[in-house]
């Protein structure tokens, strides 16, 4: 059986998603290179570096593959979306 092939749609999606994130590194490692001392100082601020970088990443991708055409709504809010832990339900 042979590999379906993605279709035209679907590999612009995926160049999108590429773009946005090799946008979203530059951006980390300037946040990275402007925060350098804060990764060798005490634990307080290194934990702040690394929230400075997950949110600088997070600032940057979702919206950025959003606006080049990467993702929609329905799919970002699914990936966003919390889950329900299994037996939580109040039924």
């Amino acid at each position: 059986m042979a590999a379906r092939l993605p279709q035209q749609s679907e590999r612009g999606e995926a160049e999108a998603q590429l773009i946005a994130a090799a946008v979203m590194v530059g951006v980390l490692y300037a946040i990275r290179t402007a925060l350098a001392g804060w990764f060798s100082g005490s634990v307080g601020h290194r934990m702040a570096g690394v929230a400075a970088i997950v949110g600088g990443g997070l600032a940057v991708y979702f919206p950025l593959v959003y606006a080049i055409g990467g993702t929609d709504k329905d799919e970002l809010r699914l990936l966003l979306r919390r889950r329900r832990r299994r037996g939580s339900d109040s039924a």
